[in-house]
């Protein structure tokens, strides 16, 4: 009996089965006239809808395999969650963890986003030392008794203080392991609207589990609920473009214009959280305009803006302003003067002043140079080694090479949806050059992780197992290393990009910054020399810290380091000496030279390098690689250094315009 069948424009594909016998035939498009698979016993399939998709026709099921699976994955997911020990697992907070870490607290706990000296206590209490990098803002108004308030959104707190309430800083873990999940869900009704159950289910899972996407479960910050949010809603909105009609009936919130009233609000929560969200809305009045229903088109604009307007709201009610980013706020360290209430600082007597009352640019658009930064964050936002969206979002090349070779079945909500990924990352990239990725040294695009969840979107009809393998087998490529210990790898960001493929790919110089060795004291902005001063970023483990001048390499492996000028450099002296005959392979700036080295006597290179201009400084790549090395330990009777060394370096520039020496 037919058991399946999937019918196209080439032919059928049928599976026949009788008792523990099972076939799979191939009948061409000529054998399938005045054949009716209905007719046959058994039969789930999909045939040609009249938009050229294949629409699915299985027997009713209780629960589908898909969903099985991923309802496993997600209580294993939650049990992992519930049995962390969330401090000790993670360490200390990263990035912005600190602020939304207490927000969550605060609300849980005293129902409020008003910093006090109790919510300070609780968090030395729980991670034994200061909420590093904490944003506070002072209530504005005439007459405001001056109360200090958590300066980020509170969407993220309030979601989470059930969680939280209940289970700790395990909540926020549970939280967004169950958002995760429902993505999952989503993703996966979606693609199995016009896919086979097996290849739905492979795909919607690839796209999130051979991304970045799964480490972000481990952060303690908003990004989850942003994602899952825009998946969400683009679900609700675009279900009913490729659903079969007969399943509609079943899903009436899933049809009509009531739908998108929920995508509007779901997204309009996710413009007041993270503000660039506000260009993934734009397609669903847009696909309104586009078929002519206006006004239909301007009741949703009018929903989303009443949802964003109204949570900038109670921004406003309860700190006296609307923007959470702006009036007067600092951002508060350990190192720089401590916290409010710790020993009686004030909030005036400690912190760094971190306000945004307007949009700025931190490169002036009427400036070559900034539209030569443009270009090149392009290019690093594309294949960056840290947060290029290739490497940490390689599902979603996937999903686009498939929509543009099915280009024929392409709809307008494709391209309107593809429109405005590309436009929200045209926005980061325009309004923040030098921390598009969301700062902090994350893993991945953390700014562009709510875009991402777009493109599951844009899969269009999949027969076969082909994107699937595709998207796993690329994906993998690049993050399985990372998401085999994601807690580490949470924790330790800086380390995935020190080997494999992703050190293949550039280094983001405009980023600087915001690079995750930042993270790393030892290693960030260590100054050498003089006239010019340089300042060295060294961006693995294979380099050493200067001493008295001088640096060692290790032996046979490749140092990079980052050389930062606020001068122009035309000339780099590297002086290199080795104890043990040595090849040593010279870069910077773009320019190789490749030397023999060992002996008493050092040898000197003078490189003309090429230099990346950022943030009103020259940023240069120094690599250096060696053949080999020795352990002072082992051939030194008086020295107790265990180290394999390679090369020692000592580094000199000249300055353009400085007279030679």
């Amino acid at each position: 009996m037919v058991e399946s069948a999937f019918i196209g424009k080439a032919g059928a594909v049928v599976l026949v089965g009788f008792d523990d016998c099972r076939a799979v035939v191939f009948m061409p498009s000529a054998a399938c006239r005045g054949w009716n698979p209905d007719e046959s016993s058994q039969v789930t399939g999909h045939s040609e809808s009249s938009s050229g998709g294949i629409r699915s026709r299985r027997l009713r099921r209780a629960v589908e395999p898909g969903l099985l699976l991923i309802l496993a994955i997600s209580v294993a997911g939650t049990a992992a969650a519930l049995s962390l020990d969330v401090v000790g697992a993670l360490g200390s907070v990263k990035g912005d963890e600190a602020t939304y870490v207490m927000m969550a607290l605060s609300a849980a706990h005293d129902g409020d986003m008003v910093y006090e000296s109790t919510d300070l206590s609780r968090f030395y209490r729980l991670y034994q030392g200061g909420p590093e990098g904490l944003f506070l803002k002072r209530e504005a108004g005439p007459g405001a008794p001056g109360q200090l308030f958590f300066a980020k959104a509170w969407l993220h707190a309030v979601v989470a203080a059930p969680f939280v309430r209940v289970l700790g800083l395990n909540g926020l873990l549970v939280l967004n392991v169950w958002l995760l999940a429902g993505a999952a869900v989503a993703g996966y009704l979606f693609v199995a609207a016009r896919s086979p159950d097996g290849v739905a289910c492979a795909f919607s899972l690839a796209f999130l589990c051979a991304s970045i996407t799964p480490i972000y479960v481990v952060w303690l910050s908003p990004e989850m609920l942003n994602f899952a949010l825009v998946v969400y809603a683009y679900f609700f909105w675009l279900y009913k473009e490729v659903a079969p009609p007969e399943r509609l009936p079943q899903s009436r919130w899933l049809a009509g214009s009531r739908s998108d009233l929920i995508a509007a609000v779901l997204l309009g929560l996710a413009t007041f959280s993270k503000p660039p969200n506000l260009a993934l809305f734009a397609p669903l009045v847009a696909l309104y305009w586009w078929r002519g229903r206006y006004v239909p088109g301007l009741l949703v604009a009018g929903v989303f803006g009443l949802v964003a307007a109204g949570a900038f709201g109670v921004n406003t009610l309860m700190t006296g302003e609307w923007n959470y980013m702006g009036g007067d706020r600092r951002t508060f360290y350990g190192g720089a003067g401590g916290f409010p209430y710790e020993h009686g600082t004030a909030f005036d007597q400690a912190g760094i002043p971190m306000t945004t009352n307007e949009v700025t640019f931190d490169e002036p658009p009427d400036r070559i140079e900034s539209w030569l930064v443009l270009l090149r964050n392009a290019g690093y936002f594309l294949v960056g080694r840290h947060f290029g969206f290739v490497p940490f979002f390689f599902p979603a090349v996937v999903a686009v090479a498939c929509m543009l070779w099915r280009r024929r079945s392409m709809a307008a909500w494709h391209v309107l949806v593809l429109g405005a990924a590309c436009g929200m990352a045209a926005v980061l990239l325009f309004l923040l050059p030098h921390s598009w990725s969301g700062g902090g040294g994350p893993l991945g695009n953390r700014y562009f992780l709510s875009a991402y969840g777009v493109f599951l979107f844009l899969a269009p009809v999949m027969a076969t197992m082909w994107p699937a393998v595709l998207a796993w087998t690329g994906g993998s490529i690049f993050v399985a290393h990372i998401l085999i210990n994601p807690l580490v790898s949470a924790r330790q960001t800086y380390a995935p990009t020190q080997q494999g493929v992703l050190r293949l790919l550039p280094v983001e110089l405009t980023m600087v910054s915001d690079l995750p060795v930042n993270l790393i004291p030892q290693r960030r902005g260590l100054q050498y020399g003089e006239k010019p001063e340089m300042f060295l970023y060294l961006l693995d483990g294979h380099s050493t810290p200067p001493e008295e001048s001088a640096m060692w390499i290790e032996g046979g492996a490749t140092a990079e380091i980052i050389v930062r000028t606020f001068v122009p450099v035309e000339v780099f002296a590297v002086q290199l000496s080795s104890h043990v005959p040595n090849t040593v392979e010279v870069s910077i700036g773009g320019a190789t030279e490749t030397v023999q080295v060992g002996g008493d006597l050092p040898v000197t290179l003078r490189i003309e390098p090429r230099a990346v201009y950022a943030r009103n400084s020259w940023l240069h790549l120094l690599s250096i690689r060696t053949r080999d090395g020795y352990v002072p330990h082992l051939s030194e009777l008086d020295s107790d250094d265990e180290r394999y060394l390679g090369v020692q370096v000592r580094l000199a520039a000249r300055a353009t315009d400085a007279p030679e020496e």
